[in-house]
């Protein structure tokens, strides 16, 4: 089917938006999920509230057959924001880059290949506003990738453990970045043999399956989300390399009003939008240009509920 120059626009926007729609496109947003801000005076609510049995306070205790023995109530704290525009530079693509979606047998890759520049390029200016707000959390203390007796499953539990004791939610989501995977895949003994074990085998068998999948599993099996920050990118200085390396966090992420260690707040539920528009002769056309575009405050609602580790390698 023919796709005529005039309704490019509408085509590339169609086509993109089913790339980038939800938080599933950007790992970032597993760590600070979304929250729809559209809150006066650019304020939000977010639970604060302790969901949990309070002794102190005696909000549940034997009660009589003749009444009501008490009232609680859900508080919620009013957070001020200040939302921020970011932006990708712009792609345009010539008629000439175009001619491949004419005709009985469309090429999109062209389109593809546009997509991925531009929100690649914002993914990496909205990961770089989440990181810094690392700096809020406490560090829960170090994360060693490459001595083999290392105990990482003893570590994590007893920061979850501790997370839990002050905040009454257990950390749901461990974020590392893609050197310490390989390195607890490859050296660490308990990650290995936990694959090992899992397919009944010895050490031998599972210095040969241990993958991302095991470590997956593994902390799994503590009730957290293995989110992998591997992400590479080009430094200010001209160096190439990874975005997030050498630390970890540990915490519980959610999103909506619900507690969480840090949101990204935006009136777009997507986060990211993809804008559209010709380009005339003058501006080196006919053609079409498209530019990624965000709205966004990263924010730390609750530094209790987040722990940050340095990562050795």
């Amino acid at each position: 089917m023919a796709n005529p120059a005039a309704s490019l626009p509408a085509v590339v926007a169609g086509l993109l938006k089913k790339h980038t729609s939800g938080p599933d496109t950007f790992p970032e947003l597993r760590l600070s999920p979304p929250m729809t801000q559209n809150g006066e005076n650019g304020t939000f609510q977010i639970l604060n509230t302790p969901l949990r049995y309070d002794k102190m306070r005696s909000n549940a205790a034997a009660a009589s057959w003749d009444g009501l023995r008490g009232v609680q109530r859900l508080q919620y704290a009013t957070v001020s924001t200040q939302l921020r525009p970011y932006e990708s530079d712009a792609v345009v693509m010539t008629s000439r880059q175009l001619a491949a979606l004419e005709g009985q047998n469309p090429d999109l890759a062209v389109l593809d290949t546009a997509r991925q520049l531009i929100v690649e390029s914002l993914r990496g200016v909205i990961a770089d506003a989440i990181m810094a707000e690392m700096s809020a959390f406490s560090s829960g203390g170090t994360i060693d990738t490459t001595t083999t007796s290392y105990n990482l499953a003893g570590d994590l539990s007893a920061a979850c453990d501790t997370i839990q004791i002050a905040t009454g939610m257990r950390p749901n989501l461990l974020a590392v970045d893609r050197q310490a995977v390989s390195n607890l895949t490859a050296l660490n003994d308990n990650v290995r043999a936990y694959a090992g074990a899992a397919v009944g085998g010895g050490s031998v068998i599972a210095l040969s399956l241990a993958s991302e999948a095991t470590l997956r599993s593994y902390v799994g099996d503590m009730g957290l989300e293995l989110v992998v920050m591997d992400r590479s990118y080009i430094a200010a200085s001209g160096t190439a390399g990874f975005q997030w390396t050498g630390n970890a966090f540990l915490g519980y992420c959610s999103g909506g009003t619900t507690p969480s260690a840090l949101k990204t707040l935006s009136p777009d539920a997507d986060v990211v939008r993809i804008d559209s528009g010709e380009i005339s002769i003058l501006e080196g056309g006919p053609g079409v240009a498209l530019v990624a575009r965000s709205q966004i405050d990263c924010v730390v609602p609750d530094s209790d509920l987040g722990l940050t580790f340095t990562v050795t390698y």
